[in-house]
């Protein structure tokens, strides 16, 4: 069974709202409360500058991304545009890729087990942070409706609680601690920059979930864009508390729960703990696998990943991916990597694989020129061209800071996981010759609805012309 044919078994339930609360509770969870200790000990104060440039890099990046999911939105996402408007092989390497940056989403198991052992002191940290992976790989098992429904009312007050950090900090803030802003350089500030495009960089999470959106079109731009300054602006107003309410340098890497501890009453810090901490984590876990899954559900059915993998369940999710990025998810936690190297490791090769993003979508205007017309910024030629090579850029840049943060060793099990992928890719061809199909020919099987939208749109600007 092709991906197209498997494409009809997935509901479009999400609303626009539904789509936006998925990205704010992806990026919220995972970036105050498991990257804001860390990126001040990068950046200083200037970490607030920071996560304000991250959020600009990360808009800027995106814009390919929107363009390609406004006008051709599709379960799985990016491989569907990297596989069918570059080359397959390429997809494929993409989605292997994919499997390491699943490990992005440890570090946020990780701190929810820091967390909770704020609340209950005895729970082990490596039994809560697997116990939170599997309770969320269970909860994606049901329907997308449901879920989000959920996810909804934690982001709310996740909100409410970072508001509540924010206005018990107000009377405790010192100016005088911003005097030293750039207090570690430049690339401090970069290096934070770096931390923190891997929390923004869980927005576009929501492209993965295309086909189920009642209006892609109108529901991606407005999740991936307003979401993330949304975000942007409860990240920056909780780390100027941070940085003005507490001595870092004493402490360096303390977590917002640390500094709450210094100004908030007891039931208001147990609010932002509950309500805020373990809620934001929890729907950034849910956002993850949610969307991870169904990117790499994509290359199974393709037969990129083993065919096993691309069921679908009778609530229109695929369960078995699901239950493959929890033991990704798990893999970090039981090895005992730490927070900091995880991220570098997953963002490293991530950068320079997006890349391959927006330059897929230099190719939809040719294949699809109704489509790409009516997608959200339909750039023309020059323009849509000098705002790829801008993103390919800032991604090279990203991904060299990222590398240097590396030990040769790992670079070194990088170069072998690549290398056992390549050889792979021979075993996937010759399964396609064995049954009378060439791997190549996934560069034509296009989504049926791209089809139908494209006949329709046309159409419709024939009739127009007349």
């Amino acid at each position: 069974m092709s991906q197209q044919e498997n494409n009809a078994t997935m509901k479009r339930e999400l609303s626009t709202v539904s789509v936006m609360f998925i990205a704010v509770g992806a990026m919220v969870g995972s970036g105050v409360f498991s990257m804001t200790g860390v990126g001040v000990t990068r950046a200083g104060s200037a970490a607030i500058l920071s996560y304000f440039v991250a959020a600009c890099v990360s808009i800027i990046s995106s814009l390919p991304h929107i363009i390609a999911i406004s006008a051709c939105p599709c379960a799985g996402g990016y491989y569907n545009y990297i596989s069918r408007f570059l080359s397959p092989t390429v997809g494929y390497f993409y989605q292997w890729q994919r499997l390491v940056g699943t490990l992005a989403l440890s570090p946020v198991a990780m701190v929810f087990a820091q967390y909770l052992q704020i609340v209950f002191p005895e729970v082990p940290s490596m039994v809560a942070s697997l116990g939170i992976i599997v309770v969320f790989a269970l909860i994606n098992l049901l329907n997308v409706r449901t879920i989000t429904k959920f996810n909804n009312v934690f982001v709310v007050v996740m909100i409410i609680a970072l508001l509540v950090f924010v206005g018990f900090g107000a009377p405790h803030v010192d100016v005088t601690r911003l005097n030293n802003f750039m207090e570690n350089g430049f690339q401090g500030m970069i290096l934070g920059v770096v931390l923190f495009m891997s929390t923004y960089g869980c927005a576009p999470f929501v492209a993965n979930l295309g086909r189920e959106m009642k209006n892609p079109r109108k529901s991606v731009p407005l999740a991936i864009i307003g979401g993330t300054f949304l975000t942007a602006a409860i990240y920056m107003l909780v780390t100027f508390t941070y940085v003005t309410t507490y001595d870092y340098h004493a402490n360096p890497g303390a977590a917002v729960g640390d500094v709450a501890k210094t100004f908030m009453p007891g039931p208001a810090f147990w609010f932002l703990m509950i309500g805020g901490a373990l809620l934001a984590i929890m729907t950034t876990i849910n956002a993850g696998i949610m969307a991870t899954a169904r990117a790499m559900w994509s290359g199974a059915r393709d037969g990129v990943f083993p065919k096993w993998f691309g069921h679908i369940n009778k609530n229109g999710v695929p369960d078995r991916m699901i239950l493959a990025v929890a033991v990704l998810m798990a893999f970090p936690v039981v090895s005992g990597m730490s927070l900091e190297y995880v991220t570098y490791l997953s963002s490293a090769p991530g950068f320079i694989f997006s890349m391959l993003i927006p330059i897929s979508t230099l190719f939809i205007p040719k294949r699809f020129p109704h489509l790409y017309a009516n997608s959200f910024m339909p750039l023309k030629r020059p323009a849509h061209i000098a705002l790829v090579v801008v993103v390919c850029g800032i991604l090279a840049y990203l991904s060299g800071s990222s590398i240097t943060q590396l030990t040769g060793k790992a670079i070194i099990c990088l170069i072998i996981y690549y290398g056992l992928v390549a050889l792979n890719l021979i075993r996937v061809r010759k399964q396609y010759e064995k049954e009378g199909k060439t791997f190549g020919g996934l560069k034509t099987d296009y989504d049926p609805f791209w089809i139908e939208e494209e006949a329709r749109l046309a159409a419709e600007a024939a009739a127009a012309s007349k």
